[in-house]
């Protein structure tokens, strides 16, 4: 039956702390994560398909324009030959075509030159132009996935040291609980003489808690804050106020009556251990009633959520109190009260540990998407240099076709104009062979 209240009272107590601390804190960051990792995964395809596409087709562009320079120069090798040497044997006969022949060759070598030099001088602009710009973009893209990385890598060191250090603090959660309860037993008669040092020693042992649950005072926490009640112009100092993030707090007192205790714990019979269980319970209920008439969280202007943490400091005393009244917990919630034990609180303050461990986590999730944006910004100029070099490359193509045009395809292009000449020629020699006969 004890066990069964001390579990209780836990399990309430938990679940309404981390409930409210749960409703303040909720905020979704994995989506953000997960929905970044999608674009990184989607632009790097992107690019790589991109790079592929472009390397492949400025390549093939190449090896075209240079079989056609080839080409070209063998056509011209051949024509040439076959010309001169029909020219030295029939220059009599060809006479009138000598001035056509003389500007073919002209045009057809002006344009062989001007290819060669506009194809030489896009592909240097070109390549020049894309490997700066590739070198430029890519330089502080590598860095800031370099920096992701490690920003990432940090994280996840952070999470497991939490998860490790968090079974370690249960583990010695126990040892805590048995060493505080003998330290209190120890205490207990050498604090009966006066108050002030038995609140002192409430404190202390608060504090403790607090300390060995990774909280910092000035940090976490403060030490007997000043509040003031403008209505009735009292001054109030609870023992602890508890820092949370998002600039929320939690009010929390060490009350208990060591001497009321005492008295029930040195009983024999049954008449005084039901006398003083009476006591101690009667000096709960005042200590509750007193610290719910305060009323910290409105002197806190909303910060704290509406009830305030009464610490038990001797875990004795809360079973007892708990066995002889089971709904003393629920008498003191309706008081805006929320009775703790060192146990209970020990899960509590472990929570709040981790919340604050959570904000360190959370400031770093937003540390990487900044750096995510940052990532996608580099990303988005290097896709621009890429359709700038795509343009170029189709201006490139456009000039190849102009100057194929003007070579064998085009009105009066160059090819035609030879077939014309080799035509003439062979009628030429036609008329000549009917004369003859």
């Amino acid at each position: 039956m004890l066990a069964f209240f001390v579990i209780l009272s836990l399990i309430l107590t938990s679940t309404l702390i981390f409930l409210w601390l749960y409703h303040i804190k909720s905020r979704s960051i994995s989506p953000q994560i997960n929905e970044f990792k999608i674009k990184i995964s989607n632009l790097t395809t992107e690019l790589d398909l991109q790079k592929t596409y472009y390397e492949k087709t400025l390549a093939n562009e190449q090896e075209k324009l240079q079989n056609t320079i080839e080409n070209l120069s063998h056509q011209n090798d051949t024509q040439k030959q076959y010309y001169e040497k029909r020219l030295a044997d029939e220059e009599e006969k060809i006479n009138a075509l000598k001035s056509d022949i003389n500007n073919t060759e002209k045009i057809k070598k002006d344009l062989k030159l001007e290819f060669e030099n506009l194809t030489q001088k896009v592909l240097e602009n070109k390549t020049l132009a894309f490997n700066h710009s590739q070198t430029k973009t890519l330089e502080p893209l590598q860095k800031d996935i370099k920096d992701f990385k490690e920003a990432f890598e940090m994280l996840k060191t952070e999470q497991t040291k939490e998860r490790m250090g968090l079974l370690t603090e249960i583990k010695l959660l126990k040892e805590m609980n048995e060493t505080i309860s003998q330290e209190a037993s120890n205490l207990t008669k050498a604090l009966k003489g006066e108050s002030k040092t038995r609140g002192n020693w409430g404190e202390m042992i608060l504090e403790s808690l607090l300390e060995k649950n990774g909280l910092i005072q000035g940090v976490h926490y403060y030490k007997q804050s000043n509040f003031k009640d403008e209505d009735s112009g009292k001054h109030y100092q609870p023992d602890i106020v508890l820092n949370l993030p998002d600039d929320r707090v939690i009010i929390i007192d060490a009350k208990l009556n060591l001497i009321a205790y005492d008295e029930l714990i040195a009983s024999e019979t049954k008449e005084d251990i039901a006398k003083y269980t009476k006591n101690l319970l009667n000096n709960i209920n005042t200590h509750f009633a007193e610290l719910g008439s305060k009323k910290y969280h409105l002197l806190t202007q909303g910060k704290s959520p509406d009830f305030t943490i009464m610490f038990i400091p001797i875990e004795g005393a809360f079973i007892e109190a708990m066995r002889a009244d089971p709904d003393l917990f629920n008498k003191a919630y309706n008081l805006r009260v929320v009775i703790t034990s060192p146990s209970t609180l020990m899960s509590i303050l472990m929570t709040i540990n981790n919340l604050w461990k959570n904000e360190q986590i959370d400031k770093n999730y937003h540390n990487i998407i900044s750096k995510l944006d940052l990532l996608n910004n580099k990303m988005m100029t290097f896709c621009k240099h890429m359709d700038d070099i795509g343009k170029g490359i189709e201006t490139l193509q456009n000039r190849y076709e102009i100057a194929n045009k003007t070579l064998k395809i085009g009105r009066g292009n160059i090819i035609d104009r030879i077939k014309t000449i080799q035509n003439t020629d062979r009628s030429i020699e036609y008329d000549t062979k009917e004369d003859e006969s």
